[in-house]
């Protein structure tokens, strides 16, 4: 059957039973202005959504677009660059190669067998003096290094066979060269010559390191990267996200999408000299987000102002349909909402049948609900009884602890001058305070003797079990408190949480003081019961430890049988009748922590 005709079937039982002509009734609809309100705000809601969707959609791929375009500029800048930086470094070099010294220190180390390096390395030496470069170095015929000069003339030494990776463009030789420790090295080379016969080279380097990537980004206008083998050498990006831009090194793809850390980077190759590759980066997500702010500025005051227009119509529109309906159902409230325990009927008006007739069917409704919650809060107090009842049945020692806590609960509140509902609440917290011991076994429940600590472990489970228990039964809500917190401590060392003080609730700790005396009181089937005046000598000694102060001077006050003068506020001796108590002898002024044999025993 479905849902909705099994509802159907119960209302129609239901005002058979009452007496009430049936109606088909349906859930209660909203008001008609919030109906309206929502339709229009969810309209318009709807309408900034997918304007919102579309503007970011159309922002990324602008932001898109205009790091391709970015990257593409930074390709032809940085190609511009190094051209002319080749032809520049190659007329110069041109320049010397043909200076007479170096030609004449050339041929005499021809002259020698090539064993005479020393008139070669002084004029590559006079050469570095002149320029700030990192490396001018001079092979013979065989490519191999017979001087070299500069900053990092360390990292080329002499006797080094030069491999180039070669890249020739508009009659200039040039590329990078692998040094030995894999450091590269961008260089552009001149031929030398001796009585026009070509008997070397000559070279002019610049280390391709950190300062050499920032400033081909400073060329670019964006972070760069360069690799030799598929390996990322240097980079402007940070080291911890070198893995992430390696496959596109790996790959060798000239352009494509990248992510880098969180952010989505677009790349481009910039330069592929042999091995050596040079690309650029753009950050997508970065420029997006540099443009977000403004554009959704502007999307909230549009928001705003379409909201505020659709509010005042709406409001509008509603007011003036809804206004004749809401006289009558204003009328209908204002007379439910002077009814206390004897509901108030509404008078006909004499004005319409219709209406009577309206009149007169809420009267009857009125009556009828009236009856039926007596019997709900008949039903559900018996409920709360049995329950308590199915508990203490389990142990015959226990048998009325429930209620007698209940009681001595009310009583402490009432002293302590509770209003009427948070009585209510705490006669039926204290009713159901161990109900979670339902979910422990007999075997530790009912052990006759001390409990191991594994034992009490398994004991301290009763409360969070409890509320686990209550916690789908709706009106039972007010109540979790008292069942899950009543063995909290003003001095936090209680079960389950460690709440200290006032972090536990007043019926808690009042629940945590009655179930305390009862149990102290009652003979257990590990230890017999003790007499009243021990139970409150014993609670009022650990009065703002264990025990909340104020609850347990309420607790003497409803005991008349209980003098002040008994209980002494010096340190008394407790022998136990049985294992569970703890003997507990201190002498004035020590401050050392006591537990009482109430905490000791674990079943209380």
């Amino acid at each position: 059957m479905r849902f909705g005709n099994l509802w159907k079937t119960e209302e129609r039982v239901f005002h058979k039973v009452w007496g009430l002509p049936y109606m088909a009734s349906r859930q209660k609809p909203p008001r008609l202005i919030m109906r309206t309100l929502a339709f229009t705000f969810a309209t318009v809601a709807a309408l900034l959504v997918a304007t919102f969707v579309m503007l970011t959609y159309d922002l990324h791929t602008r932001v898109r677009r205009s790091a391709a375009e970015k990257l593409q500029t930074a390709q032809r800048v940085v190609e511009t660059i190094e051209r002319y930086r080749q032809m520049e470094q190659a007329a110069w070099l041109g320049s010397f190669a043909q200076s007479a010294d170096l030609r004449n220190a050339f041929a005499r180390y021809h002259q020698s067998g090539d064993q005479d390096r020393l008139p070669v390395q002084s004029e590559v030496n006079l050469l570095a003096q002149q320029i700030d470069a990192d490396i001018i170095a001079v092979t013979d015929a065989r490519d191999v290094t017979i001087a070299s000069a500069g900053k990092m003339a360390r990292t080329w030494p002499v006797t080094l066979k030069v491999k180039l990776e070669q890249s020739d463009a508009n009659g200039i030789t040039g590329g990078v060269i692998n040094l030995p420790g894999g450091r590269l090295v961008r260089v552009t080379a001149v031929p030398l010559a001796v009585n026009g016969r070509p008997t070397g080279k000559l070279y002019l380097g610049t280390l391709i390191d950190q300062l050499y990537a920032v400033e081909m980004a400073s060329y670019a206008q964006t972070r760069t990267a360069i690799a030799f083998d598929g390996r990322v050498l240097e980079s402007t990006i940070g080291r911890e996200h070198w893995n992430d831009i390696a496959p596109v090194f790996m790959e060798g793809h000239d352009l494509g999408k990248v992510s880098v850390g969180r952010d989505d980077h677009a790349y481009r190759k910039l330069l592929q000299i042999g091995r050596a590759s040079f690309y650029a980066f753009e950050s997508i997500d970065l420029a997006a987000r540099a443009q977000m702010p403004d554009a959704y500025q502007a999307l909230a005051y549009i928001g705003l102002g379409a909201m505020a227009l659709a509010a005042i119509a709406s409001f509008w529109l509603a007011r003036t349909l809804a206004r004749p309906i809401d006289d009558l159902s204003r009328a209908m409230v204002a007379m439910m909402g002077t009814r206390h325990e004897q509901p108030t009927k509404l008078t006909p008006t004499g004005s319409s049948l219709e209406l009577d007739s309206l009149i007169g069917t809420f009267n009857q409704l009125i009556e009828s609900v009236t009856h039926a919650e007596d019997e709900t809060r008949a039903a559900y107090l018996g409920a709360i009884r049995a329950l308590a009842t199915a508990l203490d049945a389990r142990d015959p020692y226990t048998a009325g602890h429930s209620e007698r806590v209940s009681a001595l609960s009310v009583s402490i509140g009432r002293h302590m001058n509770l209003s009427s509902e948070e009585l209510e609440v705490l006669r039926l917290g204290a009713l159901l305070h161990d109900i979670g011991k339902i979910g422990i076994s007999d075997a530790v429940l009912r052990k006759a003797g001390p409990l191991t600590a594994e034992e009490f472990e398994i004991i301290k489970l009763h409360p969070t079990l409890g509320a686990r228990i209550l916690k789908s039964v709706r009106f039972l809500q007010p109540h979790l408190s008292i069942v899950e917190l009543h063995h909290e401590r003003p001095d936090g060392k209680g079960y389950p949480h460690g709440l200290r003080g006032e972090e536990v609730p007043l019926g808690a700790r009042i629940v945590h003081v009655a179930d305390a005396y009862d149990a102290i009181t009652s003979a257990r089937a590990y230890r017999p019961g003790r007499a009243s005046s021990d139970a409150v000598a014993e609670i009022w000694r650990y009065r703002g430890t264990e025990f909340d102060a104020e609850v347990a001077e309420a607790l003497v006050a409803v005991l008349p049988n209980i003098r002040l003068d008994e209980m002494s506020q010096e340190p008394i001796s407790i022998a136990g009748h049985s294992k569970s108590a703890v003997v507990v002898s201190f002498s004035r002024g020590e401050e050392r922590p006591r537990r009482s044999a109430y905490v000791a025993g674990g079943r209380a």
